[in-house]
């Protein structure tokens, strides 16, 4: 065996030359993509959830806030449900929360009025909720969100 090349030898036939640049490449754009989609901001809520921590220096416009504590559902500081013993208490079709479902439309419908169509942000959830709630209680939540034109979410987090 030679020692040193980085190509193929006469001894091995099936040595290929693997080019590192394009796989930094790769990994470097999904690193600033993840690094973007972590972005947060800062809200105050005052209220008994405990937040999960974390540490961002980006900003966003918060338009459409939900809020799940031990005793109700509300989005943007007006109440669609009660939560009792982790479940929220409301009318369901399927995974979708009826109050929850027209309490959003009606807020998508008013965003698209206020700006003249969509704009960045419009179809973001801002998700407020203890760091302990089961993510099957947060499913539905989600879920009724996103069929109602609110895909995305960021989730509240304290900021260190």
């Amino acid at each position: 065996m030679s020692g040193g090349g980085a190509g193929p030898s006469d001894e091995d036939p099936y040595a290929v030359q693997l080019n590192l640049v394009p796989l930094i490449d790769v990994l470097c754009n999904i690193l600033f993509f993840l690094l973007v989609g972590f972005a947060s901001t800062e809200v105050t809520y005052e209220g008994d959830l405990l937040l999960p921590v974390a540490r961002s220096s980006s900003a966003i416009q918060i338009k459409t806030k939900v809020v799940l504590s031990d005793q109700e559902l509300k989005v943007n500081d007006v109440r669609v449900a009660k939560v009792l013993e982790g479940k929220i208490d409301a009318p369901v079709e399927g995974d979708k929360i009826l109050p929850l479902y027209e309490k959003l439309n009606q807020l998508k419908k008013e965003l698209q009025e206020q700006t003249g169509g969509v704009q960045k942000d419009d179809d973001v959830v801002f998700l407020f909720a203890h760091k302990g709630t089961p993510f099957t209680t947060l499913s539905p939540i989600m879920k009724t969100a996103a069929m109602a034109g609110f895909p995305n979410f960021r989730f509240a987090i304290v900021r260190q």
